[in-house]
């Protein structure tokens, strides 16, 4: 971006063409936010469609903008197709929102005395020009985003495992606040996986460095397992900090989790520095440690099995990562070895008429964001003329920003905005004084494109800062009303975030309330595939097979998305956030679900006699019983009915083997926390 932009002020600095020059810089910004990291041969294609997008983005505009009717029926028209691009992918959503930023830009700069042609093409140039440099830095170096989101995602997975290490070393631990930190973390983890699962597919049919995607392959593999296992959860970490406290045991899990945590750390930054990895030796003397003692206290105070064996699973499973972390540094020095069946599970290819009758309904979430953008559009396109705004079209751009697919998002979207642009402009003020040659601004204004991209996905807020910035240069060079300028942009963001949260409010308005019940049968539905491939690989042996890890991810996207409902829930309005303890209680007993179901996955090893053993299969049975009587009680809701109707055998814990009582254990506390959420489904199916 600032190479692209860059170059483009070339034409006024040495030959005083300004406006081509803030025309053209105006083109590479809209084309870098309608970017995606595509592979090579993709992005060429993206690359072309997103020209062809702008073309008709603008000359639309400059065709229609004299007849304010047929305007407002293109606009709305064009909004609503451009948005609804978006059911075809994300790379063709992104295309769409920049053919609209395209767009706004062309209003702003639409002048009658100019030929209709000039700005389109002007602005597509821009975006060509961007676009090449995007190809030539792709070509260079192929595989960079992809070290950064793999970089990224291992830090996640670091901050999930120091967070986890408060369950331990302190009996004045908050659980319920940990626990609930925990599931927001796990957010930002399986986002972060997902985001590396597309990037991958997209670069595994590229031409490139077959040698280097394969590490990068064998990386993400590795994280998927390690992920696993820090979400899983043995034992109630109470109990285990109360009996095991006075031994101190509870610390040394404390301090092996957080040197677990550095060592993802530390292996993410050497994957974005592109170095070769190494363990701490530090980390295997803890972990030797950890055991001997462990082994010894058990000789010395014989603990009760029934809490010894989670312990020592714990710490099995903890020693699990390690050897993940010692299998990542050892494919760092020698190379990837990757299996035969590492493969990643694709989208599946839907036929384009098909895509589209599924999404021309009002459930559809991109339909009601279409119909949305459409009417946001048109009323404030009334109100310019209506409150004679000249040149207000940054109430659209605002509305474009800040319009979210629902009530929670925009509202975190306006409340950044509106901080941004009054932190950008005080900034920006006194700027225009302290810079008043035509090459500082352009030195301002080149800074803030790259500063405004570089925060654009991680901080909003600060990203609204800059583009603040650099709108007023681009108007106080264009005319020298940079200043002027300054508020009218204050007073059309408000205008533009008001509308923007109006629209959402009433407009196929959607609430988080309304969701859970489908979002926690999902949840319970891709748990319980989840459990049964675990169980059936206790008949078959451990194997990281691509209908197991497809099992696993759907399993961690439900869980996160009743998780993110009930997170927007305490953003809607306060007649609209209704069952926020149900969905909390909810929530926190659906993680713990998975958590448990991933603890029994971490230990997976040949067991045939699950099934079969007189003692034992009951308990598989009692379990499957509950998780489909928990979906029952959202699908068909039978409050009179929330017990589970079985009887365990007797079961003499003396004659099982550690493994086994493990296994017991975990079924027990699924079947458990299923059987919690039978109940308590009850409260939120009745609600409407």
């Amino acid at each position: 971006m600032l190479c692209a932009i860059s170059f483009t002020l070339l034409p006024a600095l040495l030959w005083q063409q300004t406006e081509l020059s803030l025309t053209l810089a105006l083109g590479v910004v809209a084309c870098g936010i309608a970017e995606t990291d595509d592979a090579s041969v993709n992005h060429l294609k993206s690359l072309g469609i997103t020209l062809v997008c702008f073309l008709i983005a603008s000359f639309s505009v400059e065709l229609l903008y004299a007849t304010p009717t047929l305007f407002v029926i293109g606009l709305a028209g064009s909004t609503f197709i451009f948005i609804m691009l978006g059911i075809f992918g994300q790379r063709y959503g992104q295309i769409a929102f920049g053919a609209l930023i395209i767009a706004i830009y062309t209003m702003i700069g639409y002048q009658s005395n100019h030929p209709f042609y000039i700005q389109p093409l002007m602005l597509t140039a821009g975006a060509l020009w961007y676009g090449l440099f995007s190809l030539m830095w792709a070509f260079a170096s192929p595989y960079r985003s992809l070290h950064e989101q793999l970089a990224q995602l291992y830090f996640n997975l670091s901050r999930y495992q120091l967070e986890k290490s408060r369950f331990f070393g302190s009996n004045q631990t908050d659980w319920l606040a940990v626990r609930q930190n925990l599931v927001v973390q796990n957010i930002s983890v399986v986002n972060s996986l997902n985001i590396c699962k597309d990037t991958l597919n997209n670069r595994l049919h590229d031409s490139g460095k077959k040698e280097r995607l394969d590490l990068l392959l064998q990386y993400y593999l590795i994280a998927q397992q390690i992920h696993e296992r820090v979400t899983a959860t043995h034992y109630q970490y109470s109990q285990l900090e109360s009996a095991f406290s006075e031994t101190q045991m509870t610390q040394g899990f404390h301090q092996l989790i957080s040197q677990l945590s550095e060592a993802s750390h530390q292996l993410g930054k050497c994957i974005l520095m592109r170095k070769s990895y190494t363990v701490p030796a530090s980390l295997s003397w803890t972990v030797k440690a950890l055991q001997d003692q462990l082994e010894h206290l058990n000789n010395k105070h014989h603990f009760d099995t029934s809490l010894f064996t989670p312990l020592s699973f714990v710490l099995k499973n903890l020693t699990g990562i390690h050897q993940l972390l010692l299998e990542a540094s050892e494919i760092s020095h020698t190379g990837s070895r990757l299996l035969d069946d590492a493969k990643l599970s694709t989208e599946p290819k839907i036929a384009t008429w098909d895509r589209i009758t599924h999404h021309i309904k009002s459930r559809s979430a991109i339909f009601r964001h279409a119909i949305r953008m459409s009417l946001c559009f048109v009323t404030g396109y009334l109100l310019l003329q209506y409150l004679d705004l000249e040149k207000g079209y940054w109430v659209l751009l605002t509305c474009l920003f800040v319009c979210q697919p629902s009530f929670s998002e925009t509202r975190k979207r306006l409340i950044q905005r509106v901080i941004g642009t009054f932190i950008g402009v005080a900034i920006g003020f006194p700027l225009l004084y302290l810079l008043p040659s035509v090459y500082g601004q352009f030195f301002v204004l080149a800074l803030s494109a790259f500063f405004f991209f570089t925060y654009l996905k991680t901080n909003y807020s600060i990203a609204v800062i800059f583009i603040t910035i650099f709108v007023m240069m681009v108007f106080n060079l264009l005319s020298g009303t940079g200043l002027e300028v300054v508020w009218p942009r204050i007073q059309e963001t408000v205008l533009g975030s008001v509308l923007a949260v109006l629209t959402v409010s009433f407009i196929l308005p959607q609430w988080q309330y309304k969701r859970i019940p489908s979002l926690l049968s999902l949840s319970l539905h891709a748990n319980l595939n989840y459990f049964e491939h675990v169980v059936e690989q206790y008949h078959n042996g451990k194997h990281e097979s691509l209908p197991y890890r497809i099992a696993r991810r759907d399993a961690h996207i439900a869980d996160i998305n009743l998780a993110s409902a009930w997170q927007n829930m305490l953003i809607d309005p306060g007649s609209k956030r209704k069952l926020v303890k149900e969905s909390y209680a909810l929530t926190n007993r659906n993680n713990a679900l998975l958590a448990y179901i991933s603890a029994l996955a971490a230990h997976r090893a040949p067991f045939s006699e699950l099934e079969t053993r007189p003692d034992l299969a009951p308990i598989l049975t009692l379990t499957r019983q509950a998780l489909n009587k928990a979906i029952q009680s959202i699908e068909t809701p039978d409050c009179g009915h929330t017990e589970i109707e079985a009887q365990l055998p007797p079961l003499k814990i003396t004659e099982l083997t550690p493994e086994q009582l493990s296994i017991v254990q975990q079924l027990q506390l699924i079947a458990n926390t299923a059987t919690d959420i039978q109940a308590l489904a009850c409260n939120i199916t009745q609600v409407k």
